[in-house]
């Protein structure tokens, strides 16, 4: 709260809403005031997120309210957390009483924290809220102003940045992996570089590449549509797979020389 009321006091927060929602009464809607209504509402925006990761426990991947409550029981929950599993391991010349005592007021204190955090995530909505009252309260007393208008306020700039989180989220999908484009050798890395017929060809492909495994490639072309990537890739496992067909267990001749007793007793003599 420290910070976000010097923060606040520094970019004069108050004294811009007053003057916009004077121009606004007098002016009416125009697109110059909109822009600067829309330019306050993103800075309020950024100092409460900035404040709030300030004294929050709650890491951005969660999608709970912070609120003091919230914090303190995830406070409580590492520390016990941490003093369980200190305390399970007994040191040498420690009475195994007493140290059986403290593990079991560890546990027992971890599992009231663990009840709490529980709770606390369950009602994290309603913690928010009263905490945002407490806030509103505060700022009513020094501006001056109903504690319902200023809670009105802060529920609205929360709304905003939730659906922008939302919108943020939606925009920036995260890949769950996958393969998105190959590279194969350019035309112009085979003798005849201008017959673009053959160059996708994956036993001309797999001529090429063998040369020098690849490394001697300067040139490269990106595949990226779909359809064509499966075909390679299938086509390409589809020809390393039968590098086996040319060793002695994939002949015919030496299978069945294989099957005889003979010589599995010669193999095995040595």
């Amino acid at each position: 709260m420290k910070q976000l009321s010097e923060d606040w006091e520094t970019h004069n927060i108050n004294s811009q809403f007053k003057k916009l929602a004077q121009q606004l009464k007098q002016q009416g809607k125009t697109k110059k005031l909109c822009k600067k209504l829309n330019e306050l509402d993103k800075l309020i925006t950024e100092l409460m997120i900035c404040a709030e990761r300030k004294c929050t426990t709650v890491t951005s991947h969660h999608p709970e309210h912070w609120s003091p409550t919230l914090a303190d029981a995830i406070k409580q929950r590492r520390f016990w957390k941490r003093e369980k599993k200190k305390l399970s391991k007994v040191k040498i010349g420690t009475s195994i009483i007493d140290a059986m005592d403290n593990f079991r007021h560890a546990c027992e204190q971890y599992n009231i924290a663990e009840n709490a955090y529980k709770t606390s995530i369950k009602n994290s909505r309603s913690l928010r809220v009263e905490f945002l009252k407490e806030v509103a309260n505060e700022y009513s007393k020094k501006n001056n102003t109903e504690a319902e208008k200023e809670l009105k306020v802060l529920i609205h700039v929360e709304e905003q940045r939730d659906q922008a989180r939302r919108i943020q989220n939606a925009l920036n999908t995260k890949s769950g992996g996958g393969v998105t484009s190959i590279l194969i050798p350019a035309p112009s890395e085979y003798e005849n570089e201008n017959d673009k017929s053959n160059y996708m060809d994956i036993n001309i492909m797999w001529e090429r590449l063998q040369i020098s495994n690849g490394n001697d490639i300067q040139n490269w072309d990106r595949i990226t549509d779909r359809k064509t990537m499966e075909e390679l890739l299938l086509k390409w496992q589809e020809r390393h797979f039968q590098q086996a067909n040319e060793t002695p267990l994939a002949n015919k001749k030496w299978g069945d020389k294989l099957m005889d007793e003979r010589i599995q007793h010669e193999i095995q003599k040595g």
